[in-house]
């Protein structure tokens, strides 16, 4: 084992060396000097990150939300582009920045998210008509001021990313008239400070953990959401990190035995649903969790609609949303993001890589300069037994990339030998994977003998019956459904395998009544007269 750490010491001091993330100087922090908190919340950002103090800008913003495009202009915009052109932040020309000191802006609490559609009119009055991406005006706050260094561009519609899909630190590219927006936002001000707190803490430890995909199965235009998912589990498969994947029509169901959930991406409810339904339910510190909607983070502030606050407020480190209609196409690429956050680039560059518009409806909350990936750099992290079962995934993934055969050897026999439940659970994943379904439900009746935790059991028993739907073989998964529905009725957990037998089996339609409450009797098809 202890050649592995080495091996993969070595590996990742290579890979990560190239890496130049943002520097503290190079980070500016914006907050809304109306709102006590707002202040509060950039000093401890500023303290945590040492940013220096004369990078904090504090201007008089609206307490609302949404602001109108002209209110964002004269008290947000203009204000901001004096101040950077006073501190000689950057250098202009005539029509855009030439050269911009600052590559991040982070948007405390307080600071508004949304700018508000106005109609566009011909000069007969008559509002157009355009297809939608052409006359939309209403944006983010913050994709709006990702473009803040360009002086004249249409407000309607979007305009390409020069940064989409880059494989280069942002600090290495001639980006100028480009800054990427970050926001440290959530329900509240107690849940802002833990999101950076953590941040800094994973970096420290690494995150580990289970990935959890909720494909949708939209069909038609949709589909392009389904294959981000099944990117990242490819992408995961190679990288060792044991992954859950629910492939129904709806979300996971309600209070799904979820644990250990470092990263989580999923589509399409407008609300919190599955899992994050059970109180009990509760991300590891440092999580990304991401669930794709079209008005995601429509409101911030909320954990009872929409996904940002809900995530958030369920511990996740750093989320993804929209404050309106993206389009499918235009929202932030899932399988691009987690690939860049795996390489070891900080939350913002990874989501500014994914993300093929600015002056469009994309938000990045959490950190902007958190580093999930990066954890491979520091030699602690592997001296440290602390989640040692995900630690050997990876060491036995980048091991034997070339020998999956090998590399499940390797891990079945550290399984014995630890009596490790993980490990077992992410042999069997792996061989789900590789349609080797026997082998796969070996691995879960072993890692079962290795753990009393009754909801990890209750996961392994679902994953079994997943294989049985898989092999076309449902009267027997629904056989084992109602089983386990007696077994765990005192979880709350066992609510997924209602969930579950309410899709496979579902229960006949309550009998027709009249008025009175009382069945009606079927009526009667008349004799034919004579």
């Amino acid at each position: 084992m202890k050649f592995l750490l080495l091996f993969l010491l070595f590996l990742s001091g290579n890979l990560l060396a190239a890496l130049k993330p943002p520097l503290p100087h190079e980070v500016v922090i914006l907050y809304n000097s109306s709102l006590e908190e707002s202040l509060a919340l950039a000093k401890y950002y500023a303290k945590k990150r040492q940013i220096p103090a004369t990078n904090l800008v504090g201007l008089p913003l609206s307490l609302e939300p949404q602001i109108n495009r002209k209110e964002y202009e004269e008290t947000l915009l203009e204000p901001l582009k004096a101040k950077f052109t006073k501190e000689q932040w950057w250098t202009t020309g005539l029509t855009q920045v030439e050269k911009n000191n600052i590559k991040v802006l982070v948007c405390m609490k307080g600071v508004p998210y949304k700018i508000q559609r106005f109609p566009i009119k011909n000069a007969k009055g008559e509002t157009l008509k355009k297809p939608f991406q052409q006359v939309a005006n209403e944006a983010s706050v913050d994709s709006e001021l990702s473009l803040m260094g360009h002086f004249t561009y249409p407000v309607s519609g979007f305009r390409p990313n020069p940064y989409y899909r880059k494989e280069e630190s942002f600090r290495s590219l001639n980006l100028s008239n480009m800054v990427m927006v970050g926001r440290i936002d959530a329900p509240d001000l107690e849940t802002c400070t833990r999101m950076i707190d953590d941040a800094l803490l994973a970096e420290k430890k690494g995150l580990w953990g289970y990935c959890y995909l909720d494909e949708a199965h939209k069909g038609g235009g949709y589909v392009i959401g389904d294959q981000w998912l099944k990117s990242i589990q490819t992408l995961n498969k190679r990288e060792g990190i044991p992954t859950i994947t629910d492939h129904n029509k709806n979300t996971f169901t309600q209070n799904y035995p979820m644990q250990h959930a470092s990263y989580y991406y999923g589509w399409y409810s407008h609300k919190k649903s599955g899992p994050f339904l059970n109180p009990q339910l509760k991300f590891p510190r440092g999580a990304v969790a991401v669930h794709i909607h079209s008005f995601s983070a429509a409101n911030i502030q909320t954990t009872s609609n929409y996904w940002v606050g809900t995530l958030l407020k369920k511990g996740a480190c750093a989320t993804l949303g929209n404050v309106y209609e993206p389009y499918l196409s235009f929202t932030h690429h899932l399988d691009i993001f987690h690939d860049r956050l795996l390489k070891g680039y900080t939350l913002i560059e990874a989501a500014s890589m994914a993300h093929p518009v600015l002056s469009w409806q994309g938000v990045v909350l959490g950190d902007p300069l958190y580093r999930p990936g990066a954890q491979f750099s520091n030699k602690k992290i592997f001296q440290s037994k602390e989640h040692l079962d995900f630690k050997t995934t990876r060491l036995a993934a980048l091991t034997w990339k070339e020998s999956p055969q090998k590399q499940n050897r390797k891990i079945r026999s550290i399984a014995k030998k630890k009596k490790s439940a993980i490990l077992y659970e992410s042999l069997g994943l792996n061989q789900i994977l590789e349609n080797n379904f026997k082998n796969a439900q070996i691995a879960f009746h072993q890692a079962a003998t290795c753990t009393e935790d009754r909801v990890t059991l209750l996961r392994l028993k679902l994953h079994e019956i997943e294989m049985l739907r898989m092999s076309q073989r449902k009267e027997e998964a629904i056989t084992f459904l109602h089983q386990l529905r007696k077994e765990n009725a005192d979880l709350p957990e066992n609510l997924s395998v209602v969930g579950l037998l309410n899709i496979l089996d579902p229960p006949p339609p309550p009998p027709v009544t009249s008025e009175s409450g009382n069945p009606k009797t079927p009526q009667q098809t008349p004799p034919p007269k004579k």
